[in-house]
């Protein structure tokens, strides 16, 4: 006849049993657990509200700090849709736009004509854009050009 002592106790209960009466070992091991949890969650934890926070427009990519020029909001058609684990893993939320930065620009009947700021415009023309102001009616009036 066996008994339950009998049949022996795994290794890993074992190991398990000697870990938990050391609390050292707890302390780390919640230590351990808390960064890990702040890893996988720090987007949540500690957001950025910050609106000019680290845009990386090319455009200007080479001018000086506290650098200004006007930006155009562009609505994204390539917006990617991720779940709960995406936003988690890869930090959040895109923008619904991206910032165009502005040289000029002109209006023309239902289209805006743009031309991008490339920080050489008097020397170098910059990529002209047509943008019909359909576009842009998904934004409220007086959040489509920005000036950081």
């Amino acid at each position: 006849m066996s008994t339950s002592d009998d049949r022996g106790t795994s290794l890993g209960r074992i190991a398990w049993q000697r870990l938990r009466r050391d609390p050292l070992a707890v302390a780390g091991m919640v230590v351990i657990g808390l960064a890990v949890c702040i890893a996988l969650f720090g987007a949540n934890i500690r957001p950025d509200p910050t609106p000019w926070a680290n845009r990386q427009v090319l455009g200007i990519r080479d001018q000086p700090p506290g650098f200004k020029v006007p930006m155009l909001k562009v609505p994204r058609a390539d917006r990617s849709t991720s779940g709960f684990f995406g936003r988690m893993l890869f930090g959040g939320s895109e923008e619904p736009f991206s910032l165009l930065p502005l040289h000029a620009w002109t209006l023309k009947g239902d289209t805006v004509l743009v031309e991008e700021f490339n920080g050489h415009n008097d020397l170098v023309p910059g990529e002209e854009y047509r943008i019909p102001l359909t576009e842009l009616s998904a934004f409220p009036p007086g959040s489509l050009m920005t000036v950081p």
